[in-house]
């Protein structure tokens, strides 16, 4: 499961207009990577099973997808709409 680092390491991918093909960051399953041409960085997340989680209505989750490029712009976008602490829900009785 990835989570706001995987994604704030966009800051590091390259910002040079001619070098469009390292302007992203790789997303796997279990982590994603990114480059400026120098530095590589590549960051796992956790593993959480799909069961996990709670079903919502029209929305089927996948329990793997083929890794895919995601430009940083985008990255850095879902980066900022993560929470930086996680919410605790409440049941109520």
């Amino acid at each position: 499961m990835l989570n706001r680092v995987n994604f704030e390491i966009a800051k590091l991918a390259s910002k040079e207009a001619g070098r469009y093909a390292i302007q992203n960051l790789q997303v796997h399953q279990d982590k994603t990577v990114v480059t400026n041409g120098h530095l590589l960085l590549e960051v796992t997340g956790t593993t959480a099973e799909v069961g996990n989680f709670p079903a919502i209505e029209g929305v089927t989750p996948a329990a793997t997808f083929d890794p895919f490029l995601l430009s940083a712009a985008v990255a850095a976008a879902v980066a900022k709409a993560v929470p930086k602490k996680p919410h605790l829900l409440v049941l109520s009785h």
